[in-house]
C-alpha cells in the first residue's frame, strides 16, 4: 500500500513538471536590440548650405537608409568630417513616405551639431532625447551652415540621393526636385532602437484578402540592364562627294598601215590624227595615218562620316556669363538666365537653379556673415530650342535685396536629360550681380 502511494506521488510530480515546461515554452520576456542603418564615407561632393538631402535608393546588396520592423527611436547618428576649414554644422532629418510619388513628411531632426574637420567619423548621441520613428522611416541629412560638409560620397550603380535647397522643418512636405546622381549615398548612419519578443513565432494564420496597389515609386538608378538584340540597319548614308581626276594615262600605240591607193595623180598630204580611240584613217594616195588615245581615270567617292551623340555636358559648358554680369530683377526681385539651347536629342528633361547670398552677420550676435538661399527655379524641358530658366526669390532675398539696392550672388545651375539615350546631367556655378527693380505704382 506504502510503494502505490509513492508511485502516485511520483505521477503527481510528473504531471506538475509538464504543466510548468509547457507555459514558458509557449512565450518569453520582451527584449531590446540596436540596429546600423545608412553609411559614412569620405569624397569630395560638397554642397551649398543649407540644402537638405535624403536617400532615395539604394543597392539591394548594401545597408538600406530605412526604419526596419520593429523600429521605436533613434538614439544615435554619426557623419564622415572633411579637412576643411571654418564651422560646419549638419542636422539628422527623418522622412515619412507620403501617397503621393516623390514627397515625403518631415518627422523628426536632431540638434544642429558641428562636425570636428579633423577627416574622422563624429557620433552624437541623442540617448536623452531620442528621435520617434516607426518601420518605413528614412533617414536623411541637413547641411546647415558654414563651410559646407562632404554630404555624399561614390558607390555602386543602384544607389541615388536627392536634395532641396533649405532646411526643411518638422511638419514639412519635402520634396527632393534636384538629384546629386546615381551612383551616389549620404554620409550619415544612425542607431535604431528595436523591440521585439524572443519567443518561438505560433502557427501562421490564414492569407489575408490581398490589399489595393500602392502608388508608384519614383524612378531609380538600379544597375545596367543585358544589352538588348541589334536593331534593323537604318537607310544608306548620302553619297560622298567625287574624288580628285587620277593621272592621265599612257600614249596608245600606233596604228596600222592603211592599204594603199590606186594609182592616180599625186594626192594631197592626209591630216594630221589627233589622240583619242585608237583608229586607222588612211589618206588619198596611200598616205597612212596613226592616233593615240589618251586614258583617263576617276577617283572613288570618300566614305561618308559617322553621327555625332551629343550629352548633357555639352548644354551648359557652351553658356557663357561674364564674370559679375549684373541682372536686373523685377519688383518681387526674381530675375532670368539668359537662355540655354537644348538640342532635340536631350528632350525632355529639367532645368533648376538655386541662389546663395551672403547677407552679414545677424546684428547683436557677433557670429561670422550668414550664407542663405537668395532663391531657386525649375523649368520642364519638353520641347528643344531655347530655355530660359527664372529665378524666384525667397523672402530672405528680397528684405535683402531691397536693403542694400545691389546684391551679388552665387548661382548653381544644373540640366537632366531623361531623353532615350539615357539619362545624363551636367551643372556649372558662376556669380552674377543683381539691382533692385522698381516697383510699379
Amino acid at each position: 500500500m506504502l510503494r502505490t502511494l509513492r508511485t502516485g506521488a511520483s505521477l503527481g510530480v510528473v504531471l506538475i513538471g509538464v504543466f510548468v515546461v509547457v507555459p514558458n515554452s509557449s512565450g518569453g520576456p520582451t527584449t531590446g536590440s540596436t540596429a546600423t542603418i545608412g553609411m559614412t564615407g569620405s569624397s569630395s561632393h560638397v554642397f551649398a548650405s543649407p540644402t537638405t538631402y535624403i536617400q532615395q535608393s539604394t543597392d539591394p546588396t548594401t545597408r538600406s537608409y530605412t526604419v526596419p520592423s520593429g523600429g521605436t527611436a533613434i538614439t544615435s547618428f554619426s557623419v564622415q568630417s572633411n579637412s576643411q576649414t571654418g564651422t560646419n554644422q549638419v542636422k539628422l532629418k527623418v522622412f515619412r513616405p507620403t501617397p503621393t510619388s516623390g514627397q515625403y513628411l518631415v518627422v523628426g531632426e536632431s540638434p544642429v551639431e558641428t562636425l570636428d574637420n579633423t577627416n574622422s567619423v563624429n557620433t552624437f548621441d541623442l540617448s536623452s532625447a531620442p528621435i520617434t520613428v516607426q518601420a518605413g522611416d528614412i533617414i536623411g541629412l541637413a547641411s546647415i551652415a558654414g563651410t559646407p560638409p562632404e554630404a555624399t560620397f561614390r558607390t555602386a550603380n543602384g544607389d541615388e540621393a536627392n536634395e532641396a535647397s533649405g532646411d526643411a522643418a518638422v511638419g514639412s512636405t519635402y520634396s527632393p526636385v534636384s538629384p546629386s546622381g546615381c551612383g551616389v549615398r549620404l554620409n550619415v548612419s544612425a542607431t535604431v532602437q528595436v523591440t521585439g519578443s524572443t519567443g518561438p513565432s505560433g502557427p501562421s494564420g490564414p492569407s489575408g484578402p490581398t490589399g489595393p496597389t500602392g502608388p508608384t515609386g519614383p524612378a531609380g538608378c538600379g544597375p545596367a540592364g543585358p544589352t538588348g538584340p541589334s536593331g534593323p540597319s537604318g537607310p544608306s548614308g548620302p553619297s560622298g562627294p567625287s574624288g580628285p581626276s587620277g593621272p592621265s594615262g599612257p600614249s596608245g600605240p600606233s596604228g596600222p598601215t592603211g592599204p594603199a591607193g590606186p594609182s592616180g595623180p599625186s594626192g594631197a598630204s592626209g591630216p594630221s590624227s589627233t589622240s583619242g580611240t585608237s583608229q586607222s584613217t588612211p589618206t588619198t594616195g596611200g598616205a597612212t595615218g596613226s592616233t593615240t588615245p589618251t586614258s583617263t581615270k576617276q577617283g572613288a567617292p570618300g566614305p561618308a562620316g559617322p553621327a555625332g551623340v551629343i550629352g548633357a555636358d555639352v548644354v551648359l559648358k557652351n553658356l557663357n556669363i561674364p564674370r559679375h554680369q549684373t541682372f536686373h530683377t523685377d519688383p518681387h526681385g526674381n530675375f532670368t538666365l539668359p537662355p540655354v539651347d537644348i538640342p532635340p536629342e536631350l528632350v525632355p528633361g529639367t532645368l533648376v537653379g538655386t541662389t546663395l547670398v551672403n547677407i552679414g552677420p545677424k546684428p547683436a550676435t557677433g557670429r561670422a556673415a550668414r550664407v542663405t538661399t537668395y532663391g531657386s527655379g525649375s523649368l520642364p524641358v519638353t520641347q528643344p530650342g531655347p530655355a530660359a530658366l527664372t529665378m524666384h526669390a525667397s523672402r530672405t532675398g528680397r528684405r535683402a535685396l531691397r536693403r542694400k539696392g545691389t546684391l551679388t550672388v552665387s548661382v548653381h545651375l544644373a540640366f537632366r536629360s531623361s531623353a532615350h539615350l539615357g539619362a545624363t546631367s551636367s551643372s556649372k556655378d558662376f556669380r552674377v550681380k543683381l539691382r533692385a527693380g522698381k516697383k510699379k505704382h
